[in-house]
């Protein structure tokens, strides 16, 4: 198996983190990769939980405390709003973003107003990057 490439932090060392586990809730494994590297590229210390499904993500969420999660808006078993909601009840997050290649603006309100990041599929992996480190860094 090759060694996995060596990734610099692009980020000043300076800049403070909000989260040191990001959860990303996508049935799509291809996408686990691209977020794993935009993450070491922000900061090499965090780390990306993954879930497929609304049930699996709201158990993650009770048994860690996330910061950061990143959802999908259709999933094959539930949807991304009901992800978010269970962030805001569970964990309180203010770190909140949907990722869709569908327009979704008006299903978003049904979030009440929550601060909520948006990133259109499909997105470069340098666009992922940017997207993270608005949503991680403050």
């Amino acid at each position: 198996m090759p060694a996995e490439p060596i990734i610099q932090p692009v980020s000043p060392p300076w800049l403070r983190i909000r989260a040191d586990h990001v959860l990303l809730v996508d049935d799509d494994p291809d996408l686990v990769a691209p977020f794993r590297m935009a993450l070491r590229r922000i900061d090499p210390e965090l780390v990306l939980d993954w879930e497929t499904t609304e049930e699996g993500a709201v158990s993650a969420m009770e048994q860690r405390t996330y910061s950061a999660v990143i959802s999908d808006y259709l999933l094959e078993e539930g949807d991304g709003i009901g992800v978010c909601r269970a962030a805001i009840e569970l964990l309180a997050a203010d770190s909140l973003a949907m990722i869709s290649g569908h327009p979704i603006r008006a299903e978003l309100d049904k979030l009440g107003g929550a601060p909520l990041g948006f990133l259109p599929k499909p997105f470069s992996q340098e666009r992922l990057t940017r997207f993270l480190r608005r949503l991680l860094v403050h």
